[in-house]
């Protein structure tokens, strides 16, 4: 089951100047999920995956954690993911120094081409429901790294190599993802990787809302991720939520770990 994904706006990698952005999207949005039913009693629940440990023999033991939360919930928590923790501070540190440069550098990579190797997407407003969407994404592609990294901002001066280094090591934490993965569903280690075709970076930024006379302010709209899975490195900021079993619940950020989530294409797989 793949989960349904909501992130509340919140001061995540705060810049007022990426409030002047022009918006990208006017489409409305099909639906307005109620938040006051989130099932706040249900934090805590997301499943956590001990990842050292598929190199010790319980290996059969953490595949079947990993498919059962695959298919009761449609996303779990890794720790132990061996990505190290500077080379995460200096993801966060770039992504935030990227945040605050001024619009005019930040626009020159705004495109609504969902073919481009990189492009920033910007919120939109939905003036028939008094909403307001904030969030700010640079999307771009990312393995193999030396291939693309020319195309990625070369300001701040850290971002290529911070990036990279980043993705490289998140490259290694979805490989064996996968490989467990395929393994649950009773298929050969490498099946699901030998059929992915694109990796890419997703780097968010929600914006607080400064207007005050708007109904709610959301960071995204409800969705599933259309990819094979996600892999999601919080900030220390709350707000994303996803439903499962019919309620929604809070996934707080936990402490060095990552969130995985199921996305549409697993679900046809096999």
């Amino acid at each position: 089951m793949a989960p349904t994904i909501l992130q509340q706006a919140g001061d995540h990698l705060a810049s007022a100047g990426a409030n002047k952005a022009p918006y990208t999207y006017t489409d409305p949005l099909s639906e307005v999920p109620t938040l006051s039913g989130v099932d706040v009693s249900a934090d805590g629940t997301t499943p956590i995956i001990d990842m050292e440990a598929l190199l010790g023999p319980h290996r059969s033991e953490i595949i079947k954690q990993i498919g059962l939360a695959c298919e009761k919930n449609g996303f779990f928590a890794v720790k132990n993911h061996g990505i190290p923790e500077m080379k995460i501070n200096n993801m966060l540190d770039t992504a935030r120094e990227f945040f605050h440069l001024p619009d005019e550098e930040r626009l020159k990579f705004r495109s609504t081409d969902p073919n481009s190797v990189i492009r920033l997407v910007t919120g939109f407003q939905d003036k028939t429901r008094n909403i307001f969407v904030s969030r700010q994404s640079l999307k771009f592609h990312s393995h193999p790294v030396e291939e693309y990294k020319s195309h990625w901002p070369s300001n701040p001066p850290s971002f290529r190599e911070n990036v990279g280094e980043y993705s490289a090591s998140v490259r290694e934490v979805e490989v064996a993802i996968l490989e467990a993965i395929s393994e649950s569903l009773g298929l050969e280690r490498d099946y699901i990787d030998k059929i992915l075709k694109g990796h890419y970076v997703s780097i968010n930024y929600y914006p607080a809302c400064q207007e005050s006379e708007l109904d709610v302010t959301y960071g995204v709209r409800t969705h599933t991720d259309p990819t094979i899975i996600t892999i999601l490195m919080q900030d220390d900021v709350p707000g994303l939520q996803v439903i499962n079993d019919d309620k929604w619940i809070n996934v707080n950020p936990l402490p060095n770990a990552v969130v995985v989530h199921v996305g549409d294409i697993l679900q046809v797989i096999n």
